[in-house]
């Protein structure tokens, strides 16, 4: 691989990445991210926060693995690129998602894919 390429792979602590249904990015876009328990979280204890992959990468084995499971086949998901610089990003215990429990404003999200 090229330095390129590899510099791209390395962990930017400035910038993550979210996962949500396409149909969500109507409010994400005017509103942000908010830190509610969604679906997905409730079944999960004391998880109220946005969910963040520290590298698409991280994004895409989720997608394609546990969290791709999580959505009906068809849905159509939206990868979200996330500036999180100055933003408390908490561990969740899995080195490939983090947590950010504050408001993320509509600023700081840039549409990656609309049909991941």
């Amino acid at each position: 691989a090229t330095n390129m390429a590899k510099k791209e792979e390395a962990m930017n602590e400035s910038f993550m990445y979210h996962v949500t249904p396409t149909k969500n990015l109507e409010s994400i876009q005017r509103d942000g991210l908010t830190s509610s328990v969604g679906e997905r979280s409730s079944k999960i204890k004391d998880s109220s926060g946005t969910y963040l992959f520290p590298t698409k990468v991280h994004a895409e084995d989720a997608v394609s693995n546990w969290l791709g499971d999580e959505f009906d086949e068809d849905e159509p998901l939206a990868l979200l690129k996330v500036n999180v610089e100055g933003i408390k990003i908490h561990d969740t215990g899995a080195e490939f998602e983090k947590l950010s429990k504050s408001h993320i404003t509509p600023d700081r999200i840039e549409v990656v894919s609309k049909n991941y």
